[in-house]
């Protein structure tokens, strides 16, 4: 089980990053862009999953969450092509809303519209 960190303390935005925007309770498509340094488009790696490709995901030891807000689409796995995935985490994290997974080794940073936490 992957370990949920104190976001105001290990998972701290990069620096001049602290714009907060309200908590959307609908999905992250439709949440508030992080403030990034570039007006490039998002990659999505993921978004909705169905409950089976989400089980099978898990299977295959992806370090995936059995009650993934993927699977209920409050959930998105992005890159920002020519933005540094720290820059990237760091804009999400700004934010102050909802959970913010930072994944180097597979280059993608998790935003979700569940509770505030950071991993």
């Amino acid at each position: 089980m992957r370990s949920t960190r104190s976001c105001s303390t290990s998972c701290t935005p990069s620096p001049g990053s602290s714009r907060r925007a309200r908590p959307s309770t609908s999905s992250p498509a439709t949440a508030r862009r992080p403030p990034t340094p570039t007006r490039s488009p998002f990659h999505v790696i993921s978004g909705y999953r169905s409950p089976t490709t989400n089980a099978a995901l898990r299977e295959q030891g992806r370090g995936v969450a059995s009650g993934s807000l993927h699977i209920v689409g409050k959930a998105i796995d992005i890159r920002v092509p020519g933005v540094a995935l720290t820059v990237v985490r760091g804009s999400a994290l700004a934010l102050g809303a909802g959970g913010v997974g930072y994944y180097p080794r597979s280059d993608f940073v998790h935003v979700d519209v569940g509770r505030v936490r950071c991993w």
